[in-house]
């Protein structure tokens, strides 16, 4: 399913620099966290600092409690499903709208992210 592969994550991070800059933001700077295998991004947004964090395998920002990842299953097809949805997402999110698409069921992927990205920590 992924490559899990240092591919992705700078596929992802050229994509997340693509969304902001089509949105004319300033795009974030990504840098390595040593000893451990992402990559961060910090950026202010709606009066809050945001962190992208992208791994191996997977994307997710966070901003102060709040989680925003991808968890529909078509969005867990392979690696550009995955980078897709969280640009689109992202757009959505930093256009005004919400992380959330329309008339999404999200709670059965959404633990089955969330048992993942703990498991990998």
């Amino acid at each position: 399913m992924f490559r899990t592969s240092k591919d992705f994550r700078r596929l992802c991070k050229e994509r997340v620099a693509s969304t902001f800059a089509a949105l004319g933001l300033e795009v974030p700077l990504f840098y390595d966290v040593p000893g451990h295998q992402y990559a961060v991004a910090e950026l202010k947004h709606r009066g809050q600092i945001h962190k992208i964090e992208v791994y191996d395998d997977d994307v997710v920002m966070l901003a102060g409690k709040s989680l925003f990842e991808c968890y529909m299953r078509d969005e867990w097809q392979n690696e550009d499903t995955l980078i897709s949805g969280f640009t689109t997402r992202l757009t959505r999110y930093l256009s005004g709208g919400s992380w959330e698409g329309p008339n999404e069921e999200r709670l059965p992927y959404k633990i089955g992210a969330a048992f993942k990205r703990l498991w990998r920590r």
